[in-house]
């Protein structure tokens, strides 16, 4: 079975999360978990509404991944001009990619995004390498539909939550 658990900078786990790995070709795809860390830590400590949600995903006890979501104020990015939450950060170990454990944890996440914890918002956004077709199927199964913007040399995707 999959789960979520929360996790920040000072979590004793911060360092397992950090060891996690992707492929030699995926890290072309998605930034280091520290760093990942770092950004939530650093927006978290910020005043105001935007706020990222960071997560191990653990199967039947195991850390087999990372997922991160952010929640951001339409002023936040002139690319955006609603709130909106957007789904920042995915990754599988290279040890744990093929077993369905990233399908179950993003289902768990959008879940809980539909649920609007931090905040009203109407869609939900996604991006990633142009290059990358298993994220592209991924998220396009749970209902995200390109939107045409490039941000940052990725393809954007919306979901209506």
């Amino acid at each position: 079975m999959v789960t979520l658990k929360p996790i920040t900078i000072l979590d004793d786990n911060m360092r397992e999360c950090i060891d996690l790995e992707v492929t030699e070709e995926q890290q072309n795809y998605v930034a280091h978990n520290a760093e990942s860390l770092g950004e939530a830590y650093a927006l978290n400590k910020k005043d105001g509404v935007n706020k990222a949600a960071a997560y191990s995903i653990h199967h039947d006890g195991e850390m087999v991944g990372f997922i991160m979501y952010g929640y951001f104020e339409a002023e936040f990015d002139d690319d955006y001009p609603e709130n909106h939450y957007y789904f920042w950060r995915f990754m599988l170990d290279v040890k744990h990619q093929n077993k369905g454990y990233g399908r179950q944890a993003m289902g768990l996440l959008l879940d809980e995004i539909k649920q609007k914890p931090y905040g009203h918002a109407e869609y939900a956004y996604t991006s990633y390498e142009p290059k990358n077709v298993v994220a592209k199927k991924l998220y396009e199964s749970f209902g995200f539909i390109e939107t045409g913007k490039i941000a940052g040399g990725e393809l954007v995707s919306r979901l209506k939550i």
